[in-house]
């Protein structure tokens, strides 16, 4: 659902917009037969201007170079915020022979999920997960603590700290000891309770107790919850005990948590646990959130709160207090809890909108917590977004905590958070960077399910590498997209499209002759079998007119719309022409981030030199100047460039003057029609260079200001990709800034 919900954005991104602004101005997929991998060995009468450029490598990063590249989410350290609590089995010690040593492994598992309820908790291994995944020395520790031991496990599970000690049973009730060690094995807290007290007082103690110790004050209400009981009948206590080590997901395992329940039906903890396991094993979504439903009505438990799913819930009047739930849950933790934040996260992720001063709320509760991984998931979709912040830059940021943190996820990989800043990457036309990290999850995706699996990263993959240059290497990816993705989805025969166009590119024309020939129906479903029979026209050298094959369109979308004026523009510059080169501008202004339109830009260019084209050259350089083909686009450009232009931020402000320069500026519909004029009036890259000149300058409150101000435009013309080129040009400049005061500082230091 998360990654249709990206998919769904990025097909439809700008959806009309970019249409409307533009014409206001103006691996080959499964064939019948495969395709030789070799060439066919005729010359291709036709090498199309993308062709031509220099490809651009896929990048060789490392995680700690990406996050000083994209700083922008400033947070608490990784490696000190929040804990991860690993719970030992606890001791046991009966003074009148008459106790159960099972009651101190139900008083581990109560503890373990009771802990939760701090705050900077991030444990997703709790008491009987770990008891049974380790349990060679989690048997061992259940007899004695050693410190080895205990340190072995702190690093195994990826915990900051353990937590055991002892149950001692008398005929007055339960006296204990309460033990937590360090990443080292040290013991950092022991505290005696002397005098024996009811069961779940002596649980509610130790882990008010454990929360003060790990930093977190519970509130009078939390404590008065922790207190309570859990169930009626001691015997459930006993057959919890004895689930501890038995076999995991076993039916000797769920046998005797249904015995609890049947005794017990309000046993919270043990009904959201069993429910929990099951669905592991059954994959019964409804049967679940039923399950945790109930679990809530009996009594709060922190995952079941943030987890629940009501819409697949079957009971719907029980699934209709989940809001009660989570104002009980609130009152008792605040509603800056980051878990129960989350879920007003999710729902505007769900609604594609979120307020202002939810989101500084919700961004400022992350940098506290930035384990909270799924916190920081939900959140970098709301920045990423256009409907949120339109920052692309925070929202990579973020994803790079998430990549680095130190939750366990229950896939144990970081996969979902990868995504998301490929996702982030390619919003910013670092498509170097997106293949890098997208290219590991395909090739895991692949073999272990083949195309079915792996279908979109496959498409993610093509995409990057067709944009970079490499379009040979991506029509395998699109064969596998086109095979892989589901029937119905339009980003299969888009997939297939793009592959017969990247063949074109590559000088394929055998491939894009065979896709011509066995995918007629997909290519005609898709809208596009005219531009692919153009397409193969002009590769044998026969003579296209655009007006004809533009007679030939049909039902529009913003994406064949863009694909055409690709094919159009390259026919253009191989007439010697310019016809679509005005076109051609607004597209730039449209989709900042598009390199196959900065290529073409600057084939005309070099045909017929302009001055303003300088405000171009000097944006790309600044802000893809690593890509090897702008780099030599820029020192071609410097070398034939007589007579230069470029606007002034004086000029750029007052043309922008109707633009408040604010971070989250709402959207006036009634402004779109004035946004899009003005975008329209400035050169390709304008903005970018002067803010580049005037950031060099150090005159950073000015570039800024001119940032923010192209950023409210970007929302009001309903340009998403816009605000983002505009935000990652305001953390440039932050950035900048940033590095000038901490020179100035070493210069003061040294007495400079």
């Amino acid at each position: 659902m998360k990654r249709a919900n990206i998919q769904n954005f990025l097909t439809a991104l700008a959806v009309t917009s970019i249409l409307t602004f533009v014409a206001g101005c103006q691996p080959q997929a499964q064939p019948t037969v495969e395709p030789s991998s070799q060439p066919s060995g005729r010359t291709e009468k036709v090498v199309f201007p993308l062709a031509r450029a220099i490809k651009q490598p896929i990048s060789k990063y490392t995680l700690d170079e990406l996050a000083e590249m994209w700083p922008a989410f400033r947070h608490a350290p990784i490696e000190t915020a929040g804990f991860n609590h690993f719970t030992l089995p606890f001791h046991y010690t009966s003074l009148d022979g008459s106790g159960d040593s099972n009651e101190a492994l139900a008083f581990s598992f109560l503890l373990s999920h009771s802990i939760d309820w701090a705050p900077g908790c991030y444990c997703t291994r709790h008491a009987y997960f770990t008891f049974k995944r380790a349990r060679r020395y989690m048997c061992e520790l259940a007899i004695n603590y050693n410190k080895e031991k205990i340190k072995f496990a702190i690093k195994d599970w990826q915990a900051t700290h353990a937590v055991g000690g002892k149950l001692i049973q008398s005929k007055d009730g339960y006296a204990g000891t309460l033990e937590i060690y360090d990443r080292s094995g040290k013991k950092g807290l022991e505290k005696e309770y002397k005098k024996p007290r009811e069961y779940f007082d002596l649980l509610g103690d130790m882990s008010v107790d454990v929360m003060k110790f790990l930093g977190h004050t519970p509130s009078r209400a939390l404590v008065q919850h922790l207190h309570r009981r859990r169930c009626e009948h001691h015997q459930s206590l006993i057959d919890l005990g004895k689930a501890a080590f038995v076999k995991e997901k076993s039916e000797e395992e769920f046998g005797l948590y249904e015995q609890i329940l049947k005794r017990d039906p309000g046993f919270a903890d043990v009904r959201y646990w069993w429910a929990n396991q099951k669905w592991w094993r059954d994959r019964n979504r409804h049967k679940l959130e039923y399950q945790m439903a109930l679990a809530m009505d009996s009594y709060l438990i922190v995952p079941a709160v943030w987890d629940f799913h009501p819409e697949y819930c079957s009971d719907k009047k029980l699934a209709g207090k989940h809001s009660q739930w989570i104002r009980k849950a609130e009152w008792l933790v605040g509603t800056d809890f980051p878990d129960f934040l989350m879920i007003r996260l999710k729902s505007a992720c769900k609604k594609k909108q979120i307020s202002h001063n939810l989101l500084v709320r919700t961004t400022k509760v992350a940098a506290k917590y930035p384990n909270s991984h799924w916190y920081l998931w939900y959140l970098s979709e709301a920045h990423r977004q256009g409907w949120g912040s339109g920052d692309s830059d925070l929202a990579a940021s973020m994803s790079l905590v998430g990549m680095r943190d130190r939750y366990l996820t229950s896939s144990a990989d970081k996969d979902d958070v990868t995504e998301r800043f490929a996702l982030s990457m390619i919003d910013l036309g670092r498509n170097d960077i997106a293949a890098q990290v997208l290219l590991p999850l395909f090739r895991k995706k692949y073999s272990k399910g083949g195309a079915s699996q792996a279908g979109w990263y496959a498409k993610e993959v093509a995409k990057c590498l067709d944009i970079m240059g490499r379009h040979e290497e991506a029509i395998a990816f699109y064969r596998i997209a086109f095979k892989g993705l589901s029937e119905g989805d339009p980003e299969k025969n888009r997939a297939l499209v793009k592959g017969a166009i990247a063949a074109a590119l590559a000088g394929k024309g055998d491939i894009l002759k065979q896709i011509l020939r066995d995918r007629r129906k997909e290519l005609a479903d898709a809208n596009m079998l005219y531009l692919l029979e153009a397409y193969h026209d002009a590769l044998d050298g026969k003579p296209v007119d655009i007006k004809v094959v533009a007679k030939k369109s049909r039902h529009k979308t913003p994406w064949n719309h863009q694909e055409e004026d690709v094919l159009y523009i390259q026919m253009d510059l191989l007439a010697g022409k310019d016809v679509r080169r005005k076109g051609l501008k607004s597209w730039m202004n449209a989709t900042p981030n598009n390199r196959p339109f900065m290529i073409l830009f600057d084939a005309y260019d070099r045909k017929d030199p302009q001055p303003e084209s300088a405000c171009f050259y000097e944006a790309i350089e600044w802000i893809y100047g690593n890509d090897p083909w702008v780099k030599k686009a820029v020192a071609d450009y410097r070398q034939r460039a007589k007579k230069t232009k470029v606007l002034s931020a004086d000029e750029l402000l007052k043309r922008l003057k109707d633009f408040t320069p604010i971070p989250f500026p709402e959207k006036d519909t009634s402004r779109k029609k004035l946004a899009g004029k003005v975008l329209r009036t400035l050169p390709p890259g304008a903005v970018a260079a002067a803010i580049r000149k005037i950031t060099e300058k150090r005159e950073f409150a000015k570039a800024e200001e001119l940032a923010l101000r192209l950023h409210h435009l970007g929302i009001d013309c309903d340009l998403w990709i816009v605000s983002a080129h505009a935000n990652h040009m305001v953390h440039l400049v932050r950035q900048a800034r940033q590095k000038a005061n901490r020179l100035k500082t070493g210069e003061n230091r040294s007495g400079l």
